[in-house]
């Protein structure tokens, strides 16, 4: 029950920031986007250990899949990590090109949000209000 009173309360701070003028809105934008860590360099020095690992995650999640018709689905999700898996133990170079076409940004979410921010944080409101709600 700590996680939804969490959620109603994070949804009500985001959506009362919304509320704020563009300007405000932006700022807290430019502070919160920004990179935290460079996980390509970390993770290139145990690319070993996180290629074993990813392999015996998926291949539980095959044979869970194998076990349960119902959840057949993990099979596949568990074909598409036995294939990162092995891309981290074969071809270690790999990380760094992906990572170039990754990094490049596509869609600007910032722009959309902003222009919308008012009823996007009356919705976040007034679902914060109903999480509250139903919890008390």
């Amino acid at each position: 029950m700590l996680w939804i009173l969490a959620s109603g309360a994070i949804a009500l701070v985001t959506g009362l920031i919304f509320l704020f003028p563009s300007s405000l809105v932006r700022t807290f934008s430019n502070l919160f986007n920004r990179m935290i860590a460079d996980v390509d360099k970390e993770l290139y020095h145990v690319r070993i250990v996180a290629g074993i690992i990813l392999i015996l995650v998926a291949t539980w999640l095959v044979l869970t899949g194998m076990a349960y018709p119902s959840l057949g689905y993990l099979g596949y999700i568990g074909g598409i990590i036995i294939f990162f898996g092995v891309l981290y133990l074969v071809l270690p170079g790999w990380l760094g090109p992906i990572s170039g076409v990754a990094d490049h940004v596509l869609l600007t979410v910032d722009d959309y949000v902003i222009a919308a921010r008012r009823p996007i944080g009356v919705l976040l409101i007034l679902a914060s209000i109903y999480i509250f709600y139903m919890i008390f």
